[in-house]
């Protein structure tokens, strides 16, 4: 144990100034999806019914997909930068503006609890 701090110590005193790339944050492709997956989701409300079926097949596949990511996708993605949390405010609002509810509306309804506790976890607050 000894040695692996000696050598962290070294690596640390005697290292070179590489630049390290950063790591893109992940809730601005968890957000690009979400509008995506909204749009089409959109998209597929216009469609004209079949006879004998009360909604097309494409509203249904496109809802539990929408929801599915949004459930298992972008609220549990953590900012990792400043900006990134900022972008899922603002989509947040924007979303609720447009669909007159929030993204992460409860049965209790509570609305933006999980998109203020992602906020809250970010590395960068």
């Amino acid at each position: 144990m000894a040695k692996l701090g000696a050598s962290i110590a070294r690596d640390l005193l005697h290292g070179t100034n590489r630049l390290v790339e950063p790591m893109p944050d992940p809730v601005f492709e968890a957000i690009e999806e979400t509008k995506r997956l909204s749009a089409a989701r959109s998209a597929a409300l216009h469609l004209d019914q079949l006879p004998g079926n009360i909604d097309p097949p494409e509203q249904a596949e496109t809802r539990e997909a929408f929801f599915a990511h949004v459930d298992d996708v972008l609220l549990v993605t953590v900012p990792r930068t400043a900006a990134g949390c900022a972008a899922l405010c603002r989509y947040a609002l924007a979303y609720h503006e447009e669909h007159g509810c929030a993204l992460d509306e409860s049965w209790d309804n509570n609305h933006h609890f999980r998109i203020l506790d992602l906020i809250a976890r970010s590395p960068r607050l």
